[in-house]
């Protein structure tokens, strides 16, 4: 990410870059790409962007929150997760034209975010069993290893809350 707004875009995989003036000067800790190609970065204080154009115009999108977005992923059904400080989970199911929140029961907060077999997994600032999307995952403390599923078991699909 970057702490000054700035975006690095690239066009040729990565051989280049250029930077882009977001219409936010603060942090941003990542970055996703809808299956589209819409480009959505997220940071500070809830903020979340989208392009449409591959970085050369960006639009704010409303988060309904101030707690920091650290990490996110595109699962393989096309939903955008963003996950955060607090157990903090978004998800849009429109390219990042929107999101739903969603507060984790995991304990603690969200570095980063992967699709597993059957759920998903992430390092965390917390440690325990918790739901997720609706399916149990286990975070370990201070962001040293994710074991995903309950108990490190196989995640499978609960009775519970889903998105």
């Amino acid at each position: 990410g970057t702490d000054d707004g700035l975006i690095p875009v690239t066009a040729d995989g990565g051989l280049t870059w250029n930077e882009v003036v977001s219409p936010y000067a603060g942090s941003f800790f990542g970055a996703v790409v809808a299956r589209d190609g819409v480009l959505v970065i997220f940071g500070m204080r809830g903020n979340i962007f989208r392009s449409v154009d591959g970085g050369v115009t960006w639009q704010k999108v409303e988060s309904g929150t101030h707690t920091a977005f650290n990490g996110g992923t595109v699962l393989s059904d096309g939903r955008i997760v963003l996950v955060g400080n607090a157990g903090l989970v978004a998800e849009s199911t429109d390219n990042g034209a929107t999101f739903t929140l969603r507060w984790s029961s995991a304990g603690g907060g969200f570095a980063s975010v992967v699709e597993v077999p059957g759920g998903l997994g992430g390092a965390g600032h917390g440690a325990g069993d918790g739901l997720c999307a609706g399916v149990p995952v286990r975070c370990s403390g201070r962001g040293r290893r994710v074991v995903a599923g309950a108990r490190g078991r196989a995640p499978q699909r609960r009775e519970a809350r889903s998105w």
